[in-house]
């Protein structure tokens, strides 16, 4: 069962004795079997031979009198599971973007410490240093830190693993047989903390360790091509208003694969945070509108069906009400042409998976939901239907103007469709205008009341469940539209929050990325610093000149995480809404988030520079140009 507080429902099972003393027949109306194999004893699980034998099951109560109004077989999965594996994918996922991006900021870091021993590498070879003997030695290290890293790594890995597990198993209300971690996650974690960052490192490594003793010594900061390509030459004419500004552009340009890179860890960084803000609030806009359609305070629903006008009337007599009215909803299934009631997939709790059909008033203010196709009811439609997306699915999508056979209580009837409309929170339902079963007079009937109130929507609720008991119409249970939106919210609150906390830690990458690139950019161009001084430039100008290469590689970057963030979280919004609401969630851009990650890029960027713009500044001509 899924856990109360989430369904705003409770589960108790009593005694036949308590259940008469709750107001409850003591008939039993229901006949729970399962279907095993005689000779082994083994339950059988497959829907197809369950299906199978329940048929056999209601032929052979059919012959004996007792007629089955209803047949339903439970999914033999629990009813979160698909939030459950979308959650625990979506770790997966960015566990494995995460890996890319901090396989790739090692590139970046290795390319730092290489950048500033270039000519030591030239030298080795000098003296007759072999290609793999340099690769060795400076593969040592990372292999080092990595086995540290990893072994740092397990510690935190098992104590959020079990915490997640612990969510999961809150989300799915179980309990957790055994938390041992099987020996896959400690394969998989060495190979993701091992493996991956020593083949990322060889990239680099090679290509230094390949280097000729020429190109060492001559290394000079910037690609053998700079200055000579065409684009090169066109940004040469760019004027920004100011020579740092003009210098700092180009400087940005030298290194473009290096940038690129840098780019790549930002835009990525900030497309996942931008995703998880714009599908927080694509996910607050669509609860949003979907529950505004919802005009009623609270739901009443009867304890039996009782006269329609009559149960209106006391409620809209109440204290405080402003808006009453009767709705009748009854059970149902699909229907196949040949009369034969399908199966149910109703869960045990009774509401997953529920298939209902409502008879609403004509010209209904309750309710006003979104058309997708077709119309909403009128009061001539005696035979027509609108279905909600839910019941849409289930019907197998039927278009407007299609008949389709739905059964009530085992008796099968033909509806044609005139409208398909968005529902958020609500079960299958198919709607009609019709005044559904009617009492042995006649007299239509309703199963719940909606009702409007003033005030306070518990206390208003509460009125109208004493009216109604006042003049003998007991009422079940009462559902107030501020608990539907709970219970709503409950279901991928770890969802977005998960969502939202990643997203903040691959923004962290990308800035750690931007700062690695600066930190190689300013060792590189030690000597360049010293060539400025010596020509009159003085500290302020070295640190302003490294500050707005940073900052304009953050902006660059926040730009292409922010575009990027658009497909990627229309994407993530639409799966959440298929995933709950069987609808995508309205396209959200969050001004917040925009405005989050634009300060987010511009300070990480700026923090990202500021380290590498001080070290610069502090150089002093002679170490500047004594740098090797």
């Amino acid at each position: 069962l899924a856990p109360a507080a989430q369904e705003r429902t409770g589960y108790a099972y009593v005694t036949p004795a308590t259940a008469v003393a709750l107001g409850h027949g003591s008939a039993p109306d229901l006949l729970k079997v399962v279907v095993g194999d005689p000779a082994t004893g083994r339950v059988v699980r497959d829907p197809v031979q369950v299906e199978a034998v329940t048929a056999d099951l209601v032929r052979w109560l059919g012959a004996r009198g007792r007629t089955v109004h209803a047949v339903d077989v439970p999914p033999y999965r629990h009813p979160h599971q698909n939030q459950t594996d979308t959650i625990t994918g979506l770790f997966l996922g960015f566990a494995v973007a995460t890996l890319v991006l901090a396989a790739v900021l090692v590139a970046t870091t290795l390319g730092g410490m290489l950048a500033g021993q270039t000519r030591q590498i030239g030298a080795l070879k000098t003296v007759g240093a072999t290609n793999g003997q340099v690769l060795r030695m400076y593969l040592a290290a990372p292999v080092g830190l990595s086995v540290v890293a990893t072994l740092l790594a397990v510690g935190p890995a098992l104590v959020t693993g079990q915490a997640l597990v612990g969510l999961v198993a809150g989300l799915l209300n179980i309990d957790v047989e055994t938390r041992a971690v099987p020996a896959r996650v400690y394969v998989a974690l060495a190979v993701a903390g091992l493996v991956v960052p020593v083949l990322v490192a060889l990239v680099p490594l090679t290509r230094a360790a390949r280097m000729s003793v020429r190109s060492a010594i001559d290394d000079h900061g910037a690609d053998d091509r700079a200055g000579t390509r065409r684009s090169d030459r066109w940004v040469a004419r760019i004027r920004l208003g100011g020579r740092t500004a003009d210098l700092a552009l180009r400087n940005m340009l030298r290194r473009r694969t290096r940038l690129a890179l840098t780019l790549a860890l930002l835009a990525t960084g900030g497309a996942l945070f931008g995703t998880g803000l714009y599908t927080a609030a694509a996910w607050q806009a669509g609860v949003d509108q979907g529950l505004a359609r919802r005009a009623y305070t609270a739901e009443l629903r009867l304890a039996r069906p009782a006269p329609a006008d009559a149960v209106r009337a006391v409620a809209a007599g109440a204290d405080g009400v402003t808006l009453a009215e009767t709705v009748r909803t009854e059970a149902a299934t699909p229907a196949t042409a040949d009369g034969r009631v399908e199966v149910s997939r109703t869960y045990p709790d009774g509401g997953h998976g529920r298939f209902v059909v409502t008879a609403l008033p004509p010209g209904t203010r309750a309710v006003r939901f979104e058309v997708l196709d077709g119309r909403w009811l009128t009061a001539g439609d005696t035979r027509g239907v609108v279905l909600n997306q839910g019941a849409a699915a289930r019907l197998g999508d039927p278009a407007v103007g299609a008949d389709v056979r739905v059964a009530v209580e085992g008796r099968a009837s033909t509806w044609t469709v005139v409208g398909i409309v968005a529902e958020v929170g609500g079960p299958a339902t198919v709607y009609t205008a019709d005044g559904g079963t009617a009492a042995g007079d006649g007299t239509p009937t309703a199963t719940a009341v909606r009702v409007r109130t003033t005030g306070d929507p518990e206390a208003g609720a509460t009125r109208v469940a004493a009216a109604l008991a006042a003049a003998g119409y007991r009422t079940d249970s009462t559902t107030l539209s501020r608990e539907l939106r709970s219970a709503v919210d409950e279901h991928v609150v770890i969802f977005v929050d998960t969502l939202v906390a990643l997203a903040l830690i691959m923004a962290v990458v990308g800035v750690l990325g931007l700062a690695s690139a600066m930190t190689i950019s300013v060792t590189e161009r030690t000597r360049e610093y010293g060539v400025l001084q010596t020509l009159g430039a003085g500290p302020g100008t070295i640190r302003r000149l490294v500050l707005a290469e940073s900052v304009a590689i953050g902006l660059l970057g926040g730009v292409l995480g922010a575009v990027a963030a658009l497909p990627v979280s229309r994407s993530v919004e639409r799966l959440v809404g298929e995933l709950t609401f069987d609808l995508p969630l309205p396209f959200t851009v969050s001004a917040p988030g925009v405005a989050a990650w634009a300060v987010l890029a511009l300070v990480g960027a700026a923090a990202a520079g500021w380290a590498a713009a001080s070290r610069a500044s502090r150089l002093t001509i002679r170490d500047s140009l004594a740098h090797l």
